[in-house]
């Protein structure tokens, strides 16, 4: 059962002893209904796309769920209205006998309000916020609260900002912890310390006491007296240092919310990087380049076969397709490359996996209505020019069907054993969610295709090699892995360069770690040998001594 705000606050008010309980008006319960659960089960089904969230077509790294989950377990007590009952007889008494205008101690911590207020969205799990929040929403309801004002020096017309001293704002989130059963607490570290605000030093102006509440009308009462601004609120000789640093104390939850954001934004792109290498990694696996699981000595060899067993006996197939420029629902190429790497097993690898470009099927599906029509508003097309192969020339009406054979023809159990699997099959692509749609348009589903378990992205999986903050475009990726191209805008030609680079971006990318490894392994190895000679050293020096 929830109540809203109103009936919330009667409530509350009734239980504190600050109004009789109401016995003629009805409190209408407001329908409780559960959020909607996200049902993650299409990661075990190979399933990339949910219609019910959004029109937007999404993509999947092979053997990683679409989204991280970052909530911890909420950690939780057991509610005692008691307790609570007895926190809120405190009286502070420190700040009793305080009169309006008069100066705070230097040596008194505060709060920001706006931050005290804020503290709910900005610092509180999702776990835990819709327990916390209605006593938040009710802040000044019960609670004692002494209010202290200062003026900004350098804009003394705007209102003053108000503080309340950080010992009555830790009592209040152990009152929310008591009636809420959780345990909230001011965030350690940086973040924390926000929360701790001391004014005075450097002769900068400290805040002047407004007056004590304990319920809202108390607290609009003293709003309505607060006292103009005094000669010394204006910070005569304080340093341009001092003064910035005032500032940020004034706008704390301004700055707070910058810098939030900031890590936010930092944290979003350290995942994303994080699943960008996972991504380089299941490649590697599927490929035979990084062991399945565990550590193994034995290491990449480009000169050599692979050294590990292969993961999901996978089939890789790139996709690229080119679509008018002036109208995208208009499909003129299909280009597509496969490699089953049951093929690899006995070949070395060559440098940039090289020795295997000879064991990819490459296709290109150019449609018969639309063959001589070319791009060349934004990029210059070739579709008359592909390079590894003779291209066909479905019908449009036959193309989904043609598409789909084969994606299909590597991955599908036969008809004949109704008992054997799908194979399992992954989609490859540079900046690959266009293309995905771009399947759609053309009634061809990914995640009805036999054996669909994901996708792997070229232009994330060379961003993440190279640590780049963005992704660049294949022509820049292919060189910068002195892959040979031309004609690119040729669909059959961009699914081949595209497939090329996966193959030599995992095995550049494991070649790279094997190196970082055994330069830590010498670091770790000369650092030792280093110790020995000068234990060794000193220890002679002493028998010399001793001597």
């Amino acid at each position: 059962m929830a109540y809203n705000s109103a009936h919330r606050r009667q409530l509350l008010r009734t239980f504190l002893g600050l109004e009789q309980p109401c016995v003629s008006g009805n409190v209408s319960p407001i329908a409780h209904t559960d959020p909607p659960f996200i049902d993650l089960d299409y990661v075990a089904q190979h399933l990339a796309f949910d219609q019910q969230k959004s029109n937007v077509k999404t993509t999947h790294v092979p053997g990683l769920p679409s989204e991280p989950c970052n909530d911890t377990p909420p950690t939780t007590s057991d509610p005692s209205e008691v307790m609570a009952q007895q926190l809120r007889t405190e009286g502070f008494d420190q700040f009793k006998g305080l009169k309006a205008g008069e100066l705070s101690a230097m040596s008194v911590p505060f709060t920001s309000w706006e931050l005290a207020r804020t503290y709910a969205a900005m610092y509180i799990g999702k776990a835990n916020r819709p327990r916390a929040e209605p006593y938040f929403e009710d802040i000044l309801e019960g609670n004692t609260w002494d209010f202290f004002y200062l003026y900004n020096p350098r804009s003394l017309e705007e209102a003053p900002k108000l503080f309340v001293p950080t010992v009555q704002f830790e009592h209040f989130l152990r009152i929310v912890n008591a009636l809420a059963g959780i345990r909230l607490t001011i965030p350690p570290g940086a973040p924390g310390s926000k929360f701790y605000l001391k004014f005075g030093e450097g002769g900068s102006p400290r805040p002047r006491f407004l007056g004590r509440s304990i319920c809202e009308a108390d607290f609009t009462n003293i709003r309505l007296k607060t006292p103009v601004h005094h000669d010394d609120d204006v910070g005569k000789g304080i340093s341009e240092a001092v003064m910035d640093d005032l500032i940020r104390k004034l706008y704390v939850l301004k700055f707070a919310r910058k810098e939030a954001k900031k890590e936010k934004n930092a944290k979003r792109r350290e995942e994303a990087n994080m699943r960008r290498l996972d991504g380089i990694r299941s490649v590697q696996r599927m490929l035979g380049l990084h062991p399945i699981a565990g550590v193994s000595t034995r290491q990449v060899d480009v000169e050599q076969a692979i050294p590990h067993d292969r993961d999901m006996d996978a089939v890789f197939a790139a996709v690229d397709i080119e679509v008018a420029e002036e109208s995208h629902s208009v499909v003129l190429e299909v280009g597509i490359s496969i490699l089953d790497t049951r093929e690899v097993v006995n070949v070395p690898l060559g440098i940039n996996a090289q020795n295997w470009s000879s064991l990819i099927e490459y296709h290109h599906l150019l449609v018969y209505e639309t063959r001589f029509q070319r791009n060349h508003k934004y990029c210059h097309g070739c579709p008359d020019a592909f390079n590894f192969g003779t291209s066909e020339t479905p019908r449009l009406g036959e193309l989904a069907r043609r598409v789909r054979a084969l994606l299909a023809q590597h991955t599908a159990a036969p008809a004949s054993n109704p008992t054997q699997r799908n194979r399992t099959l992954i989609l490859v692509g540079h900046d690959i969610a266009a293309d995905l749609n771009y399947l759609q348009d053309i009634n061809v589903n990914p995640g009805q295709l036999p054996g669909f378990l994901g996708c792997a992205d070229t232009k994330d999986m060379h961003q993440a090699w190279r640590s780049c903050p963005s992704g660049r475009n294949l022509g820049a990726v292919c060189g910068d892995l002195e892959i040979p191209i031309r004609n690119l805008h040729n669909a059959g030609n961009d699914a081949a360069y595209t497939l090329q680079a996966m193959l030599a971006l995992a095995v550049r990318a494991r070649v790279d770690e094997q190196q970082r490894e055994d330069g830590e392994d010498l670091e770790a190895a000369t650092d030792m040998a280093d110790k020995r000679v000068d234990f060794a050293e000193r220890f002679h020096e002493g028998r010399s001594e001793r001597w």
